[in-house]
């Protein structure tokens, strides 16, 4: 049996590894995801890194940042653990994305 050639514009890549290499990541944290500040479609609070423990009758807020998994506390108020988060993303995604487009000549502006 004859061998062909592979002309597929994958080369051989899946479309995830293709995907991925789109990505940039630093210390196990990718730029894109943390810039698009998205909701995963199973969160039920409606903000990232809130949820709700039913055990403790209490908010936990948590962030994850160069592959830790930073908390925040435990909070009787849903707001208050919103705003506990929002502080986590300040102090480290934003000012990381800051940095980042610094270094790398980009002058876009951060909240």
């Amino acid at each position: 049996m004859e061998e062909q050639e592979n002309h597929s514009p994958l080369h051989g890549q899946s479309l995830a590894e293709i995907g991925r290499a789109s990505l940039t990541f630093i210390d196990g944290t990718c730029v894109e995801m943390l810039r698009a500040k998205t909701v995963r479609c199973n969160n039920t609070s409606g903000v990232p890194g809130v949820e709700w423990r039913k055990s403790k009758q209490r908010w936990r807020a948590s962030i994850c940042f160069k592959g830790k998994r930073h908390y925040l506390g435990n909070y009787a108020r849903f707001e208050d653990a919103v705003k506990a988060r929002k502080r986590g993303e300040e102090d480290l995604h934003d000012k990381f994305l800051r940095e980042f487009d610094e270094q790398n000549g980009q002058s876009k502006t951060r909240p």
